[in-house]
Parts: structure tokens; C-alpha cells; sequence
């Protein structure tokens, strides 16, 4: 070791010397302390109850770098505990609980936080597995149940249809059966005798006249005794009615045309009575033969009709049958058809059986150029007095055509089933103007409006003239009254506001009618109408609103013009339809090309049309690519046990069975912006990337919950809940029966600082309890433990805080040997708590508290 030299120096025995003190200084200027201003509340919370959770929304602190700090509390007074931070003004509280909190936000700027509002929420319940499966049940039962009362109702229809035809065609039959009485009796009527004894109702002939018994009588000549005898008319019998009957017989040549026309009729009129005779028959005949350019056509038409007296009996009020033959050759196209109809009317009661029955067939042969087809229609009507009124009609048409060269051949059938309710249906087209002036004319001032109390209206504005607006409602037009009704709703006392109902023919306005408003009834709605009596040849009516010279805006709202004399309640047949349809089309064509070959196609289609909302199904086979289109708002699939269902609703496929369900289309779930979704659930808007087990979203994101091991079934689950009774839980999964290793564990950090403290360490510590269920079976513990952790606090000279650094965790394996394929779920508790964790720290200046973080986390693996 290598010695120092040191040198000593005396200075001698006495005191040192005393320091000399450093003479102050003044300064110029005064240091100003920062006193940081009062952080206002947060104003205008809202919670909103979601799917799974609670959206609490708020207005924003109009301060810069203001954070939110987000606390939730089991009462209004607390105590409180810190969940979140943000500088966002909304959070989503997610428990799936269905607990009711209270939740504090505070505004904190700079580390100095405001006053905190309080608010109540109660996040949405996350349904259980069992009930999500209950759901999905119901929801296929629901389509089998349909499904078979659909086929019970049909059933039922088909069994009784027989019965009603069979039962109406002997109503007609019978009726049939009277006519011909009833014509015999006056073809028969006898000479009169004095000794003759004639009942009431009895005919007989005297004196070249006809007459009928108005009591029983014998002796009493009938033009002697008219209170006895009522004059029938001026012949004595059907024959010599026949002798004087009307003959016409009109020819008119003209340069192109000739035609020769003759028309015999006979008709017998019977007093109205009570007896069960005709009031009218009447037999017509006529013959046409026309020759106009290169035209000929032959027709015949016979009838027999006959009307019975109104009474409550069963029997026709009025029975027809009509044949018609007509040949026609036009050019060069020859046509033959034949028409036989048969109508039947039956008196309203409060029977099942209809008003009237129609059954009418045409068969049609048709030769032009090289065109040949052959048709037949059949149609069936049924109306029943102030009820639906139903109707089917089939058409089979085959056609054969040979154009250049190439011969095709079509066959085509259509069955075609309609319904409507419409008793007194409404002509006109957007009544109350929903879709704004569609169909009318726009008015120069005003608009097209709706309101919550009253719906949807028509308002035109003051005018110092007129305004309008209208639409014309095409033909063809039934003869007869038509009445148009309307509300109106005035502002103003001044002119007028009105509605107006014009008819017209092929030589323009026939006629027209106005309903003038009361301008003393302001501010309500009041309904008004009008009748026109449109003759025939009525082309096409039009309805209008009418405003001259108004004070104050007027309003019109819910018009409707119907066949009748009385305004009836409102409706919307244009709009609506008021009718349901289904039409059935199967078509096969075979063509053979100019070159020989040949080429086939086949086509099906159905479609059900009700109120204008249309749905259907086609498909097309052209023996190179077969194709089915569906055209419908909801088209589900359910197999017969109800395991299962697919559904394809607004876009999107949505398969379930048992609790599960599997969503992808159109952007779905809470977000809007899903594709493809996997998780316990029944209802497409609750999905959520928080409730999937696999989701991808339209950005490109993804989440898959398992593992991709080949051979290996695993399932993980975490929870980022903050929290000293935070869960974690496992949906119901499938196994294989062989052991399963299940890893649970806990893992909580945090570090930062606050102005107090003691300084030294604090022992952490958590239960975490692991629980099994078994097929749906209750929870039942299988392993607990205590992990631990410290929280260590020290003074920090440099920031002159207190600084924290706070963690607890560890993890647990457990194998579980239960044996079995049924289904397994696991869940974690934390309980039993003990130490300085959770706790709420700030940054070294004071400001950004924070909670930390937190993961429980639970995964099952089975080999």
C-alpha cells in the first residue's frame, strides 16, 4: 500500500471564526400562486338501457383537456367506486346483470374535478341459456303451428266446397223447375166457364184477354167482376202475344258495309203478388248477320230469364241462362267460340250460402296466317252479402306458330285465387296525400304534410284567386250515383274551401258537383260530401280541392269516392288494395330453330299479392342452367321436430338451434356494422362484439373466441371488469367426454400517485372459486383459491406525492375428470377481497386518475 503525505497547519486554540450571513436581496416583483377555476358539473346525463348493458350519455364541459371520470355506486349516497375514465361524452356500462346502479360522472380538468352528477341506470339482462333456447324454440314452433292450421283450414275448405257447389246447383235446379211452371201455367191457361171453379192465382182467357183469380170463384165473368178478376194484359194467350209481337227488320247498305238485323221479343209481365209466380219472364231471340269490308260475322243469342217476387224463402230471386254461338271470319283468320253461362242469385239472410254464384266456361278455336290456339277458361265467382267476395279463375291455353322458318310451340296454364274485403272500396289514388301530390296535380301554394294526432293531409295556402289541386279516375265508370267525401279544416273565416266531383264522356264534361265548407267551424276537422249521377257512356270522373279567395291556409285529409247515394267509412283500396291474390303460372315451350335444332324451356311461378305487398317464387330451366328466384320479406325454414330454423329476414340469414344462433348479411347487431356473427342468442339486434363468440365486422375486424388446435376443443373467456366481485362465465359447450384442463386466473395492476399516504407495504389478496355446470344443471363448486399480491407505498422526494404501485394475482389449473358428452359451462368468483386494491391513482402531476387494470380470465382444453 503505497503512504500519503498529509500536512497539518496550526491555526491556533482559539473559537473558529463565525459564518458571515449572506445580505439579502430585494426584489423587483412578487411571485402570483396559480389557483386553478371551479370545474364546472357535467350537465344533461342520460342512461339508456341496451341489449346488454346501459349507454350513458352526456353533454359536453366546455373546458380544455377536461376528462370524465365515470363512477358507480350501489345506492345514490355510494359508496362509490371508479370504473372509468374518458374524455368522450358517452360509456357503456356492460354487466349483463340486470342490476340497477347509480352512476357519478365528474368533470376533472387539469387533476381538479367538478361537482358530480348522479344518475340511476339498469343495464340490460343478459338472458340466460336456457332462456335464449326457449326463445329460439318458440320461434320455430310458431312457423309449425302456422303451417298446420294453414293445412288444417284448407282441409276443412276443400271438404265443405263440394257441399255449397252441390247445394247451389240444386237451388238453381229448383228455381229452373219454376220458371218452366210458371210458363206452362201461361201457356195452359183456360177459356173461362161459368161453371167453372178457379182458386186464387188461377189464369184464364176471356174475351181475348188474360186474367188472374183474386179470391176462389165460380160464375162471376171476369170483365163483369174486376174486384174478382185482375186484367193480365190485352191477349188471350201466349200465342196470340206471339202474332202481335214487336218485328224490326233494319238494312242499311253503304259503300263498304251491309248488315241485315232482325230482334223478336216477347215478354209477359205477372201482378206483384204473393203467390210464387214469376212478376216477369221474358224470352229473347235475336239474329245478326253483318258484311263491313272484308268482315263477316254471324251471331245468335238466346235467353230466358225470370224474376221471382222478394220473400224469405230459399229459392232464386233470379235465374238466367244465356247461350250465345257466333262464327266470324275476319282476313284471313277464321274463330268459333261458344259461351254458356249460368247465374243464380239467392235472397240475403244469415246463411252460409252465397249471394250469388256464377259458373261461366268459354271455349275458343282460332285459325290465322299460321298461328293456331286453342283456349278454354273457366271461371268461378262467389260474393256473399256484405262480406268477402271471392273468385278463381284457370286458364289453359296451347298454341302452335310457325314464323320463317321456325315452328314454336307454347303451352301455358295459370290458376289465379282472389280475395277482397272491400264492401264500398275507395277509387281514389293517395287519398290523404302520404305520398305527397303522387296522382294529383301540385296545388301553387301548399304542400303535402302529416301530423302525429291526424295523419297525413293536403294543405293549400291563402290565395287572393284560386288554387287546386285533382285527379281524374279513369274508366271504365259504372253508371249510376257516385259520392265523394272528405274532412276539411278551415283557418280562416273568408272564401272558400271545398270539394268537387265532375264526370265526363268521349264529348267532355257531362256534369259537376261541389260540397261548399261552413267557414264558421274553424279548427276542426269536418267531413263534407257530394253525389253525381253519372249516366252511361261515363268515361272518367274527377275529383278535386278547391280554395278561392282564403284568408288562412286550408286543409283537406282522408277523401274518398265510391259507387252509392251515402258517403260510407273511410278507406284506401287504391293504396292499400283492400284485396289478396295468388296467381299459379306453368309454362313449356319447345322451338325449333332455322338451322333444325331445337331448343326447351320450362318455367314455374307463384305469387300471393295482398294490399300491393307482393311476394313469390319463379324458377326457369332451359335444360343449361336452371335458376330459382324468391322474392319475399321473411322466408324461413323449420324442420318438422323444431330442432332447428333458418330464416332469411331484411337482408340477412339467421340460423338457430337450441340457444345459439349464427347471423350474416347486412350489417346487424348493436354496433351496425357486423357481417358475420356466433353466440348465445335469438334477436339479431342484440348482437354484439361483446356477447359473440365469433364475429367479423365491415371494417376488416375479427374476434374468434376458441383456438384453432388441431384435435384439441378449447374454450376462453376473460372479464376486464375492475372489480372485487367480478365473473367470468362460459357458455354451455360441447365435449367429447374425454378430461378437460381448466386454467383460471387473476391479474390486477396499477400505479401512479396521490397527496397522502404510509409509507410502506400492503398484503393483497382475492378468492377466486371455480363452478361447474353439467347439462344445464345447477352450479356446483369444484376448486377454490386464495392468490395474493401487495400494494407498496413510498414519499417520492422528486414529485413530493406519495407513489403507489398496487398488484394481486396468480393462477390455478384444474383437471376436471367428470364423464360425460352432455354439455359443460364453468364460471369464476372473485370474493373475499382483503388489502389496498382496487385503487384510483393520478399521474405524478396530479392529474389522469386511473383505476388500473384488470383481467379475470377462464380456458378449458380438452385433448
Amino acid at each position: 500500500m503505497q503512504a500519503r503525505k498529509i500536512t497539518l497547519i496550526e491555526i491556533g486554540a482559539g473559537a473558529l471564526p463565525s459564518l458571515t450571513p449572506a445580505a439579502p436581496r430585494q426584489s423587483s416583483w412578487f411571485p402570483v400562486v396559480y389557483t386553478a377555476g371551479v370545474t364546472p358539473p357535467v350537465d344533461g346525463v342520460v342512461p339508456n338501457p341496451v341489449a346488454d348493458g346501459v349507454l350513458i350519455e352526456w353533454a359536453a364541459v366546455d373546458q380544455a383537456g377536461v376528462v370524465y371520470i365515470i363512477e358507480r355506486g350501489p345506492t345514490q349516497e355510494g359508496p362509490w367506486t371508479e370504473i372509468h375514465r374518458t374524455t368522450e361524452t358517452r360509456y357503456l356500462y356492460s354487466d349483463g346483470s340486470g342490476q340497477a346502479w347509480w352512476f357519478k360522472i365528474t368533470a376533472s380538468v387539469r387533476g381538479k374535478p367538478g361537482e358530480g352528477s348522479i344518475v340511476e341506470g339498469t343495464p340490460g339482462k343478459v338472458p340466460s341459456y336456457a332462456e335464449i333456447e326457449e326463445l329460439n324454440r318458440q320461434i320455430g314452433q310458431e312457423r309449425i303451428d302456422r303451417f298446420n292450421e294453414d293445412a288444417r283450414v284448407a282441409a276443412a275448405a276443400a271438404a265443405e266446397a263440394p257441399f255449397k257447389a252441390n247445394l247451389a246447383r240444386d237451388v238453381a235446379l229448383a228455381r229452373a223447375d219454376a220458371v218452366a211452371a210458371q210458363v206452362a201455367d201461361i201457356l195452359e191457361a183456360d177459356e173461362w166457364t161459368v161453371v167453372g171453379v178457379y182458386p186464387v192465382g188461377d189464369l184464364v182467357q176471356h174475351a181475348g184477354r188474360l186474367y188472374r183469380a183474386r179470391v176462389e170463384t165460380t160464375g162471376q165473368q171476369p170483365d163483369l167482376f174486376p174486384a174478382v178478376w185482375e186484367l193480365i194484359g190485352e191477349y188471350a194467350s201466349l200465342g196470340e202475344a206471339v202474332a202481335g209481337a214487336l218485328s224490326m227488320t233494319t238494312v242499311n247498305a253503304g259503300e263498304i258495309e251491309a248488315q241485315a238485323s232482325q230482334l223478336q221479343a216477347i215478354q209477359v209481365r205477372m201482378p206483384v203478388g204473393a203467390g210464387a209466380i214469376a212478376s216477369e219472364a221474358s224470352v229473347i231471340a235475336e239474329r245478326n248477320a253483318r258484311v263491313s269490308a272484308d268482315e263477316a260475322q254471324s251471331s245468335q243469342l238466346d235467353a230466358v230469364k225470370a224474376r221471382m217476387p222478394a220473400g224469405s224463402g230459399g229459392v232464386a230471386s233470379e235465374a238466367s241462362v244465356v247461350a250465345e254461338a257466333q262464327a266470324r271470319a275476319t282476313g284471313d283468320a277464321a274463330q268459333s267460340q261458344r259461351t254458356d253461362a249460368v247465374v243464380a242469385r239467392l235472397p240475403a239472410g244469415n246463411g252460409s250460402l252465397a249471394s250469388q254464384a256464377g259458373v261461366t266456361a268459354v271455349e275458343q278455336a282460332s285459325v290465322d296466317r299460321d298461328n293456331a290456339l286453342g283456349q278454354r277458361i273457366e271461371q268461378t265467382n262467389a260474393a256473399l252479402e256484405g262480406k268477402a267476395e271471392t273468385s278463381a279463375l284457370l286458364l289453359l291455353s296451347s298454341e302452335v306458330q310457325q314464323l320463317e322458318g321456325a315452328v314454336s310451340a307454347n303451352s301455358t296454364a295459370i290458376t289465379q285465387v282472389k280475395a277482397s274485403t272491400a264492401a264500398n272500396p275507395n277509387m281514389i289514388a293517395n287519398p290523404t296525400w302520404r305520398s305527397g301530390f303522387a296522382s294529383w296535380t301540385t296545388p301553387a301554394s301548399g304542400g303535402a304534410y302529416s301530423d302525429a294526432s291526424f295523419g297525413p293531409f293536403a294543405a293549400i295556402l291563402a290565395t287572393a284567386s284560386n288554387d287546386t289541386s285533382y285527379q281524374f279516375i279513369p274508366g271504365p265508370i259504372t253508371p249510376g250515383r257516385h259520392t265523394l267525401s272528405g274532412d276539411i279544416f278551415r283557418n280562416g273565416l273568408q272564401g272558400n274551401a271545398r270539394l268537387v266531383l265532375s264526370a265526363y264522356n268521349s264529348d267532355g264534361l257531362i256534369g259537376s258537383v261541389t260540397a261548399m265548407s261552413d267557414p264558421t267551424k274553424l279548427g276542426v276537422w269536418t267531413r263534407y260530401s257530394c253525389t253525381i249521377d253519372a249516366p252511361a257512356g261515363t268515361t272518367r270522373l274527377l275529383v278535386g280541392i278547391i280554395c278561392e279567395v282564403t284568408d288562412a291556409v286550408s286543409s283537406f285529409r282522408r277523401l274518398k269516392l265510391e259507387l252509392g247515394a251515402v258517403p260510407t267509412v273511410w278507406s284506401d283500396e287504391v293504396t292499400v288494395g283492400g284485396t289478396a291474390s295468388a296467381t299459379q303460372a306453368l309454362e313449356v315451350r319447345a322451338t325449333t330453330l332455322e338451322n333444325g335444332q331445337s331448343q326447351l324451356q320450362a318455367s314455374y311461378t307463384w305469387a300471393l299479392n295482398v294490399n300491393g305487398q307482393a311476394i313469390g317464387m319463379t324458377s326457369v330451366n332451359n335444360g343449361n342452367i336452371g335458376r330459382i328466384d324468391f322474392v319475399a320479406d321473411i322466408f324461413g325454414i323449420v324442420d318438422p321436430n323444431n330442432t332447428g330454423s333458418s330464416t332469411y329476414e331484411g337482408g340477412r340469414w339467421l340460423t338457430r338451434s337450441g340457444g345459439y344462433m349464427l347471423a350474416h348479411g347486412k350489417p346487424f347487431g348493436t354496433s351496425g356494422d357486423l357481417l358475420f356473427w356466433i353466440g348465445v342468442g335469438s334477436n339479431v339486434a342484440a348482437c354484439s362484439k361483446a356477447n359473440g363468440l365469433f364475429w367479423v365486422d365491415n371494417k376488416g375486424n375479427g374476434y374468434f373466441g376458441g383456438s384453432l388446435s388441431a384435435g384439441i376443443r378449447r374454450n376462453a373467456y376473460r372479464s376486464t371488469a375492475v372489480s372485487t366481485t367480478a365473473t367470468v362465465e362460459s357458455p354451455p359447450f360441447g365435449t367429447g367426454g374425454a378430461p378437460k384442463t381448466v386454467v383460471f386466473s387473476l391479474a390486477y395492476y396499477n400505479s401512479g400517485y396521490l397527496d397522502s399516504g404510509t409509507p410502506g407495504v400492503v398484503a393483497n389478496s382475492a378468492i377466486m372459486t371455480l363452478q361447474r355446470s353439467y347439462n344445464g344443471g345447477a352450479w356446483e363448486t369444484v376448486s377454490s383459491m386464495q392468490v395474493g399480491g401487495q400494494t407498496s407505498v413510498y414519499y417520492d422526494d422528486l414529485w413530493g406525492r406519495y407513489s403507489y404501485e398496487a398488484q394481486v394475482g396468480g393462477s390455478v389449473t384444474f383437471t376436471d375428470g367428470l364423464p360425460g358428452t352432455g354439455t359443460f359451462a364453468y364460471r369464476v368468483l372473485l370474493s373475499g377481497a382483503a388489502g389496498l386494491w382496487p385503487i384510483t391513482l393520478a399521474e405524478a402531476n396530479g392529474s389522469n386518475f386511473h383505476i388500473g387494470s384488470q383481467e379475470l380470465s377462464l380456458i378449458s382444453t380438452e385433448a
